[in-house]
């Protein structure tokens, strides 16, 4: 097996590998209810690493952090927490108005299209 680095390795839809990223709901448009909780979230996000999202957000926000936990899970990292990087991530969603997996998949379409000869493209 090759060497992958970690967020290949988490997120990667082969069998070997830690969380298969198809098992997500990937559609990146926010819908009301998202947006709205996003909007809330932000004036919690201070960079304070002991952040409590109240129940009512984190039910709101699941479908976008529930990849985060899973991660979280598997490097067995505390998820009491909405720690700085998941704040960070939350804030990127918001000024974007698109869920994180969004971004992840045409990051790597633009990557992977620049790999290709000018004549596949």
């Amino acid at each position: 097996m090759t060497s992958k680095s970690l967020p290949d390795m988490l997120m990667d839809d082969h069998q070997y590998v830690l969380l298969n990223s198809r098992q997500y709901d990937r559609r990146p448009d926010l819908n009301l209810q998202e947006r709205e909780a996003l909007t809330q979230a932000m004036a919690l996000c201070t960079g304070d690493n002991e952040t409590r999202l109240p129940q009512q957000l984190n039910s709101a926000l699941a479908r976008l952090l529930q990849p985060c936990k899973d991660i979280l899970a598997c490097l067995g990292a505390s998820q009491k927490y909405c720690s700085v990087p998941l704040q960070t991530i939350l804030q990127e969603m918001y000024a974007r108005s698109t869920s994180y997996c969004c971004q992840c998949q045409r990051k790597t379409a633009r990557r992977d299209a620049d790999l290709l000869p000018g004549d596949l493209r």
